[in-house]
């Protein structure tokens, strides 16, 4: 007979790994409803829990059927409006894909003072795996972190190319050139990039790429890079209005976005502004825009697919995936433009 695992109890009931985990172990993050359920089913399947002292103690808490994710971040992840957004939706999925999440912040280590080592230490006590979030950690930084772990780790939100550890990361420069590819086919022909002060962020300067790589793809069309006016500077705001006029406008997130929203004033409503991030776009705007969804959701997903993985077989080797989310989500109607065409490009 087949041996009973956590995930074919899972699958038999409908529910995830990790809510059949939880429900076992008397963790919380499921209904009582449910954990009846799953202990009833386990009891007439025969399920028997694995024995830790079995494992070895570098695997002691790597194993699928005892998934208990832990999220590592780096503090100063969030030091933007978006950022934080973006960060708060993180979790929020994260938790939900887990069934429940254990949440350690940390410094750098060349910052640590005694909070570093205990943070590590009570990760390795408690996590079967751990991800490992915050776009401001360096490669060597990163490299020590890992050398303390125990669980096997996944990174999200940034790429880990040459690294001993999986990764996840958003495919910036090819998010916007599949936008421009899909706006393109609807007959847009004149973009514009607005920029701002945080394009030294390399999700920000990837961005921009993929911009100018449609760019270069569409011979003929009209690409332009704007960087944002100063509030205080009235005709340069004229300018500005003058120069985005007709055209669809990406940016880096959705703070540029909003700023270029409340520069134009009533002129906005002669161009289609976009950004990224996911909420804070339709919060405030009221004039023809986009922004980029799904980038929470696909990320996180990823993430906690190898996640899985990797607490099931730590030894496997890195898996690196850039994940691309074109989906937009319009504020208008992008088949009945706010302006006219310029289809004959």
């Amino acid at each position: 007979m087949a041996k009973i695992t956590v995930q074919k109890l899972a699958d038999m009931l409908g529910l995830s790994g990790a809510a059949v985990s939880m429900a076992l172990h008397g963790k919380p993050g499921v209904s009582e409803d449910t954990r009846r359920r799953v202990l009833e089913t386990a009891r007439q399947q025969g399920y028997v829990p694995p024995s830790r002292t079995a494992r070895s103690p570098k695997n002691a808490s790597s194993t699928a059927q005892d998934f208990c994710p832990v999220l590592l971040v780096l503090r100063g992840s969030g030091k933007t409006a978006d950022a934080a957004t973006f960060f708060s939706g993180m979790l929020e999925e994260l938790e939900r894909l887990a069934g429940g999440l254990l949440v350690f912040y940390i410094d750098p280590p060349d910052r640590w003072g005694e909070e570093g080592p205990e943070r590590i230490r009570r990760i390795n006590e408690s996590a079967s795996v751990v991800l490992i979030q915050g776009v401001q950690l360096d490669g060597q930084g990163l490299e020590e972190i890992l050398s303390l772990l125990r669980p096997p780790a996944v990174v999200f939100d940034r790429e880990t190319t040459g690294l001993p550890v999986s990764s996840v990361s958003m495919d910036n420069a090819g998010i916007i050139r599949e936008a421009v590819r899909k706006l393109w086919k609807l007959g847009y022909r004149r973009f514009a990039f607005l920029q701002q002060d945080t394009a030294d962020l390399p999700n920000h300067r990837l961005r921009l790429e993929g911009y100018r790589q449609a760019a270069a793809e569409a011979v003929g069309a009209d690409f332009i890079e704007l960087p944002l006016p100063d509030p205080a500077d009235t005709p340069g705001r004229a300018a500005f209005a003058e120069a985005v006029k007709g055209r669809v406008c990406f940016s880096a997130q959705d703070g540029a976005a909003l700023a270029a929203y409340r520069l134009l004033g009533e002129a906005a409503k002669e161009t289609v502004l976009g950004g990224f991030d996911d909420f804070p776009l339709f919060r405030e705007i009221e004039t023809p825009a986009f922004t980029f969804r799904y980038q929470i959701d696909t990320v996180c997903r990823w993430a906690m697919e190898l996640a899985r993985s990797a607490s099931a077989e730590p030894y496997l080797p890195p898996v690196h995936l850039a994940v691309s989310a074109p989906m937009l989500c319009y504020h208008f109607d992008p088949e009945s433009p706010p302006f006219p065409l310029e289809t004959g490009v």
